[in-house]
């Protein structure tokens, strides 16, 4: 069992858990679903929750300034959609998405509907869960991917009040806790850190944007290619280091989940991609651990956001050098100094901002 925590630090991990949940929310909610139908949903309206950097700024005008200034300096952080050129093949576009199935966010932006529309082939994170069979079936085989190794248990991995914290979880959940003891934390995320009104549209047949392009993208008859797979999107998950993930999982049920989502989704229709960073840290209060909060959020971004970046940009370069792409993944991975702007424009095409 691990040490007692102060609550600060416990405090400290809520940015890794947006971050997780915000990369890979419908692979999390797909999963989840699929192997419990655990979970409650809530009210199925749009707006569910409170924006909190509206909140702050009205508060704390000092500390909204600070994250300002630092959105702002964030390299390539403002904007969705970005036109990649190069020598010899028609333009194609970079999208930035949200993986939910808010229609604030299915509701392409009109510059993004339109070169979406005159796209030859659309490219997405991945296409193995428009397939959710298959998907689950790989994931299935792979149960190294599922569930914690060699008998431990979450019980070994927390302290006493939140190994108990996590248990009530559940139980309000419907799910006795010693059926999933040993399930890794990715998939724990799924099913107890919930937006209301997301798992209301999920619940009902509603698809996040990712799934719903490639799904437009078929039905118009368009080349459709994924950059990844289910298994490596999963493995990158499942490989973040198990108590700080379910330490995690147990800091966002402190948390109010329609607030922190309704916030992301603001940011996200804004195109302010470069304050996902900041709010992520703010979610940390003033009196936690920064360094804590900081080197979490760094492990993530390192497994999750940079290496991944890599990957993608190589596999997106011969669809660009091809033409004509339009190319949608997580906006996470657009901004910063390593994001794919930054690495395309690295690789020698020309990438601009679509106003």
């Amino acid at each position: 069992m691990t040490p007692d925590r102060t609550t600060t630090d416990r405090i400290a991990t809520a940015g890794l858990w947006l971050a997780a949940a915000a990369h890979a929310l419908f692979l999390i909610s797909l999963f989840a679903a699929m192997l419990l139908a655990a979970g409650r949903a809530g009210a199925a309206e749009a707006g569910c929750g409170d924006d909190l950097i509206a909140a702050l700024a009205a508060a704390d005008p000092a500390r909204h300034a600070a994250m300002r200034a630092q959105a702002d300096a964030t390299p390539n952080g403002a904007g969705l959609l970005w036109r990649v050129e190069t020598d010899g093949a028609a333009p194609s576009h970079l999208f930035g998405t949200m993986h939910v199935s808010d229609p604030r966010v299915t509701t392409l932006p009109a510059a993004a509907e339109t070169t979406f529309a005159a796209a030859g082939t659309v490219v997405i994170e991945t296409t193995g869960l428009l397939d959710p069979a298959k998907a689950m079936a790989g994931l299935m085989a792979r149960p190294e991917h599922t569930m914690l190794a060699d008998g431990v248990t979450h019980a070994d991995l927390l302290d006493g009040a939140d190994a108990a914290a996590l248990a009530d979880a559940l139980a309000a959940h419907g799910v006795p806790p010693e059926s999933v003891a040993r399930m890794k934390p990715w998939l724990l995320m799924g099913m107890l850190v919930k937006n209301g009104c997301e798992a209301a549209r999920l619940a009902a047949g509603e698809a996040v944007l990712d799934v719903a392009l490639g799904r437009r993208a078929e039905a118009a008859g368009k080349r459709l290619v994924g950059l990844e797979t289910v298994e490596e999107q999963v493995a990158a998950l499942a490989g973040l280091p198990d108590t700080l993930m379910l330490e995690s999982v147990v800091t966002a049920l402190r948390l109010d989940v329609d607030d922190v989502f309704e916030t992301m989704t603001r940011l996200y229709v804004a195109g302010d991609t470069g304050m996902f960073g900041p709010f992520m840290t703010m979610l940390a209060p003033p009196e936690a651990d920064a360094a804590e909060t900081q080197a979490a959020l760094a492990l993530f971004d390192a497994a999750i956001i940079d290496g991944r970046n890599a990957t993608m940009a190589d596999r997106m370069a011969p669809l660009i050098d091809a033409g004509g792409a339009f190319v949608a993944v997580g906006a996470m991975h657009l901004p910063g100094e390593t994001g794919l702007v930054a690495r395309l424009r690295q690789a020698g095409y020309n990438v601009t901002a679509v106003r």
